[in-house]
């Protein structure tokens, strides 16, 4: 092989390296690109798995206040109703004694 034909054989080696540099380095910049754009759909993640945590700690909490409120209103439900079957019961009474008593309404 002749000296020139060596020289062109090694800078078409070199520049084949080159081209293989370039397209490897530019394979490894798109992959660095990649991971930045998953760290940061990451850390949106984790921010809206933290903010779904308060909203739900939120959420409980107003469950058990609303919960404890319906258990107030039941009981109270129930004193009227009890309260209410007594009036009845009372005013029943006084009529079946003004119906029974002479001179009474009939």
């Amino acid at each position: 092989m002749a000296k020139s034909e060596m020289g062109r054989a090694d800078s078409a080696a070199v520049e084949a390296a080159s081209t293989r540099l370039q397209r490897a380095l530019a394979a490894l910049e798109e992959a660095v690109e990649r991971r930045r754009e998953l760290e940061r759909g990451r850390g949106a993640l984790a921010d809206q798995v933290h903010t779904i945590g308060l909203d739900r700690a939120r959420l409980a909490d107003a469950l058990d206040r609303e919960a404890a409120r319906a258990e107030r209103l039941d009981t109270v439900n129930r004193e009227v109703a009890d309260r209410l079957d007594q009036a009845i019961a009372t005013v029943r009474t006084v009529l079946a004694g003004a119906a029974e008593t002479p001179g009474g309404a009939g």
